[in-house]
Protein backbone atom coordinates (compact mmCIF):
# COMPACT_ATOMS: atom_id res chain seq x y z
CA UNK A 1 0.00 0.00 0.00
CA UNK A 2 2.55 2.35 0.90
CA UNK A 3 5.03 1.69 -1.90
CA UNK A 4 2.28 2.02 -4.37
CA UNK A 5 1.01 5.56 -2.63
CA UNK A 6 4.36 6.50 -3.53
CA UNK A 7 4.26 5.80 -6.81
CA UNK A 8 1.29 7.33 -7.68
CA UNK A 9 1.78 10.46 -6.15
CA UNK A 10 5.41 10.88 -8.08
CA UNK A 11 3.24 10.37 -11.43
CA UNK A 12 1.07 13.78 -11.06
CA UNK A 13 4.40 15.89 -10.26
CA UNK A 14 5.90 13.92 -13.17
CA UNK A 15 3.08 14.37 -15.62
CA UNK A 16 2.83 18.24 -15.12
CA UNK A 17 6.78 18.32 -15.85
CA UNK A 18 6.58 16.81 -18.98
CA UNK A 19 3.43 19.62 -19.51
CA UNK A 20 5.60 22.57 -18.70
CA UNK A 21 8.72 21.29 -20.88
CA UNK A 22 6.14 21.34 -23.67
CA UNK A 23 5.10 24.33 -22.72
CA UNK A 24 8.43 25.58 -23.04
CA UNK A 25 9.62 24.00 -25.81
CA UNK A 26 6.66 25.15 -27.74
CA UNK A 27 7.44 29.13 -26.57
CA UNK A 28 11.40 28.08 -27.34
CA UNK A 29 10.27 26.95 -31.01
CA UNK A 30 8.35 30.01 -31.48
CA UNK A 31 10.81 32.52 -30.89
CA UNK A 32 13.53 30.60 -32.53
CA UNK A 33 11.08 30.65 -35.69
CA UNK A 34 10.44 34.61 -35.08
CA UNK A 35 13.76 35.23 -35.51
CA UNK A 36 14.91 32.70 -37.98
CA UNK A 37 12.51 33.99 -40.86
CA UNK A 38 13.34 37.81 -41.09
CA UNK A 39 16.83 36.21 -42.03
CA UNK A 40 15.41 33.46 -44.45
CA UNK A 41 13.37 35.84 -46.04
CA UNK A 42 16.77 38.20 -46.94
CA UNK A 43 18.27 35.13 -47.73
CA UNK A 44 16.04 33.94 -50.01
CA UNK A 45 15.28 37.45 -51.67
CA UNK A 46 17.54 37.13 -54.66
CA UNK A 47 16.57 33.40 -55.50
CA UNK A 48 13.26 33.84 -54.69
CA UNK A 49 10.95 36.18 -56.25
CA UNK A 50 8.95 38.13 -53.76
CA UNK A 51 10.68 35.94 -50.75
CA UNK A 52 9.26 33.16 -48.39
CA UNK A 53 5.42 33.59 -48.62
CA UNK A 54 3.73 34.69 -46.01
CA UNK A 55 6.72 35.33 -44.20
CA UNK A 56 5.55 38.80 -42.30
CA UNK A 57 2.54 37.69 -41.30
CA UNK A 58 3.54 34.28 -40.20
CA UNK A 59 6.29 36.57 -38.11
CA UNK A 60 3.27 38.64 -37.08
CA UNK A 61 1.39 35.81 -35.67
CA UNK A 62 4.82 34.42 -34.00
CA UNK A 63 4.94 37.32 -31.97
CA UNK A 64 1.55 36.75 -30.86
CA UNK A 65 2.45 33.07 -29.62
CA UNK A 66 5.76 34.55 -27.65
CA UNK A 67 3.86 37.19 -26.00
CA UNK A 68 0.87 34.72 -24.60
CA UNK A 69 3.11 31.90 -24.10
CA UNK A 70 5.51 34.53 -22.19
CA UNK A 71 2.81 35.40 -20.04
CA UNK A 72 1.42 31.69 -19.48
CA UNK A 73 5.35 31.08 -18.14
CA UNK A 74 5.11 33.97 -16.02
CA UNK A 75 2.01 32.70 -14.41
CA UNK A 76 3.21 29.44 -13.40
CA UNK A 77 6.44 31.02 -11.53
CA UNK A 78 3.85 33.63 -10.06
CA UNK A 79 6.21 36.41 -11.80
CA UNK A 80 3.61 38.80 -13.70
CA UNK A 81 3.35 41.84 -13.48
CA UNK A 82 1.54 43.44 -10.55
CA UNK A 83 2.06 46.85 -7.82
CA UNK A 84 3.86 46.45 -4.75
CA UNK A 85 1.28 47.48 -2.50
CA UNK A 86 0.21 43.69 -2.03
CA UNK A 87 3.50 43.42 -0.23
CA UNK A 88 2.70 46.33 2.28
CA UNK A 89 0.19 44.35 3.78
CA UNK A 90 0.89 42.80 6.98
CA UNK A 91 1.14 38.86 6.99
CA UNK A 92 -1.32 36.80 8.28
CA UNK A 93 -4.89 37.13 7.72
CA UNK A 94 -5.39 40.02 6.02
CA UNK A 95 -2.60 39.16 3.42
CA UNK A 96 -4.03 36.06 2.80
CA UNK A 97 -7.79 37.47 1.78
CA UNK A 98 -5.98 40.15 -0.23
CA UNK A 99 -4.51 37.53 -2.02
CA UNK A 100 -7.28 35.24 -2.37
CA UNK A 101 -9.24 38.38 -3.78
CA UNK A 102 -6.50 39.33 -6.04
CA UNK A 103 -6.61 35.50 -7.65
CA UNK A 104 -10.00 35.85 -7.54
CA UNK A 105 -10.73 38.80 -9.35
CA UNK A 106 -7.97 38.26 -11.98
CA UNK A 107 -9.15 34.88 -12.55
CA UNK A 108 -12.36 35.98 -13.52
CA UNK A 109 -10.68 38.18 -15.72
CA UNK A 110 -8.81 35.93 -17.62
CA UNK A 111 -12.13 33.43 -17.71
CA UNK A 112 -13.63 35.64 -19.06
CA UNK A 113 -10.99 36.69 -21.97
CA UNK A 114 -10.44 32.88 -22.18
CA UNK A 115 -14.18 32.45 -23.55
CA UNK A 116 -14.68 35.30 -25.45
CA UNK A 117 -11.23 34.28 -27.10
CA UNK A 118 -13.33 31.46 -28.13
CA UNK A 119 -15.70 33.14 -30.47
CA UNK A 120 -12.89 35.23 -31.82
CA UNK A 121 -11.46 31.91 -32.90
CA UNK A 122 -14.86 30.28 -33.87
CA UNK A 123 -15.34 34.01 -35.84
CA UNK A 124 -12.26 33.27 -37.77
CA UNK A 125 -12.84 29.83 -38.66
CA UNK A 126 -16.32 30.71 -40.27
CA UNK A 127 -14.62 33.48 -42.23
CA UNK A 128 -11.89 31.12 -43.12
CA UNK A 129 -9.19 33.36 -43.43
CA UNK A 130 -5.57 31.87 -44.28
CA UNK A 131 -2.31 33.29 -43.46
CA UNK A 132 -0.43 31.76 -46.19
CA UNK A 133 0.37 28.59 -47.47
CA UNK A 134 -3.14 26.93 -46.75
CA UNK A 135 -2.71 27.88 -43.14
CA UNK A 136 -5.60 29.08 -41.44
CA UNK A 137 -5.26 32.80 -39.57
CA UNK A 138 -7.93 30.81 -36.84
CA UNK A 139 -4.82 28.16 -35.84
CA UNK A 140 -2.84 30.43 -34.81
CA UNK A 141 -5.30 32.24 -32.76
CA UNK A 142 -6.20 29.51 -30.59
CA UNK A 143 -2.75 30.43 -28.39
CA UNK A 144 -5.66 33.21 -27.01
CA UNK A 145 -8.23 30.85 -25.06
CA UNK A 146 -5.53 28.26 -24.06
CA UNK A 147 -3.28 31.25 -22.85
CA UNK A 148 -6.37 32.87 -21.17
CA UNK A 149 -7.57 29.70 -19.72
CA UNK A 150 -3.89 28.44 -18.46
CA UNK A 151 -3.40 31.88 -16.87
CA UNK A 152 -6.40 32.35 -15.34
CA UNK A 153 -6.31 28.10 -13.63
CA UNK A 154 -2.21 29.24 -12.48
CA UNK A 155 -3.69 32.30 -10.52
CA UNK A 156 -6.48 30.20 -9.15
CA UNK A 157 -3.85 27.60 -8.20
CA UNK A 158 -1.33 29.66 -6.69
CA UNK A 159 -3.78 31.97 -4.51
CA UNK A 160 -2.70 29.57 -1.19
CA UNK A 161 -4.11 26.57 0.52
CA UNK A 162 -7.56 24.96 -0.55
CA UNK A 163 -9.61 27.46 0.64
CA UNK A 164 -7.98 30.44 -1.52
CA UNK A 165 -8.14 28.24 -3.95
CA UNK A 166 -12.11 26.87 -4.00
CA UNK A 167 -12.79 30.95 -3.67
CA UNK A 168 -10.50 31.54 -6.55
CA UNK A 169 -11.80 28.93 -8.75
CA UNK A 170 -15.13 30.48 -8.39
CA UNK A 171 -13.78 33.56 -9.96
CA UNK A 172 -13.25 31.23 -12.67
CA UNK A 173 -16.86 30.56 -13.26
CA UNK A 174 -17.56 33.96 -12.72
CA UNK A 175 -15.75 34.58 -15.88
CA UNK A 176 -17.36 32.25 -17.88
CA UNK A 177 -20.61 33.51 -16.81
CA UNK A 178 -19.84 37.15 -17.95
CA UNK A 179 -18.39 36.41 -21.11
CA UNK A 180 -22.05 34.03 -22.24
CA UNK A 181 -24.24 37.27 -20.29
CA UNK A 182 -22.25 40.12 -20.98
CA UNK A 183 -25.65 41.82 -22.84
CA UNK A 184 -27.85 41.68 -19.15
CA UNK A 185 -24.95 44.49 -18.41
CA UNK A 186 -26.06 46.58 -20.91
CA UNK A 187 -26.93 50.26 -19.58
CA UNK A 188 -26.02 49.03 -15.85
CA UNK A 189 -22.96 51.87 -14.45
CA UNK A 190 -19.54 51.08 -14.94
CA UNK A 191 -17.87 52.50 -11.64
CA UNK A 192 -18.79 49.43 -9.67
CA UNK A 193 -16.40 47.38 -11.95
CA UNK A 194 -13.60 49.79 -12.24
CA UNK A 195 -13.60 49.95 -8.24
CA UNK A 196 -13.29 46.77 -7.81
CA UNK A 197 -10.84 45.82 -10.50
CA UNK A 198 -8.85 49.48 -8.62
CA UNK A 199 -9.02 47.44 -5.15
CA UNK A 200 -7.84 44.35 -7.04
CA UNK A 201 -4.74 46.21 -8.62
CA UNK A 202 -3.66 47.44 -4.89
CA UNK A 203 -4.53 43.79 -3.36
CA UNK A 204 -1.92 42.69 -5.93
CA UNK A 205 -4.46 41.50 -9.22
CA UNK A 206 -1.71 41.64 -12.51
CA UNK A 207 -1.85 44.31 -13.97
CA UNK A 208 -2.97 42.93 -17.41
CA UNK A 209 -6.08 41.66 -15.76
CA UNK A 210 -6.54 45.48 -14.09
CA UNK A 211 -6.50 46.69 -17.84
CA UNK A 212 -8.19 44.18 -19.92
CA UNK A 213 -10.65 43.54 -17.11
CA UNK A 214 -11.73 47.51 -17.37
CA UNK A 215 -11.99 47.12 -21.17
CA UNK A 216 -13.90 44.08 -21.21
CA UNK A 217 -16.45 45.52 -17.91
CA UNK A 218 -16.51 48.87 -19.56
CA UNK A 219 -17.60 47.43 -23.18
CA UNK A 220 -20.27 45.43 -21.88
CA UNK A 221 -22.24 48.46 -20.02
CA UNK A 222 -21.60 50.09 -23.73
CA UNK A 223 -23.62 46.90 -24.78
CA UNK A 224 -20.49 45.87 -26.65
CA UNK A 225 -19.39 41.98 -26.92
CA UNK A 226 -16.19 41.87 -24.94
CA UNK A 227 -14.78 39.47 -27.62
CA UNK A 228 -12.68 42.17 -29.05
CA UNK A 229 -10.85 42.79 -25.85
CA UNK A 230 -8.46 39.46 -26.12
CA UNK A 231 -7.40 40.57 -28.83
CA UNK A 232 -5.51 43.79 -27.91
CA UNK A 233 -5.06 42.59 -24.28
Amino acid sequence: MTSGSHVDGDRSPRFFGILHSIEELIAVAALGLMALLPLAEIAARPFMAGGIPGSIPFVEHLTLWVGFLGACLAARRDKLIALATATFIPAGLFRTAARTFSSTVGAMVSALLAWSAVDVVAIEMEIGGEIALGIPSWAFQLVLPVSFGLIGWRLAWRSGGWGPRVVSALGLIAGVWLAQSWEMFDGTAGWPWVTLLILAAMAGTPIFAVLAGAAAFLYMVDAFDPAAVPLFA
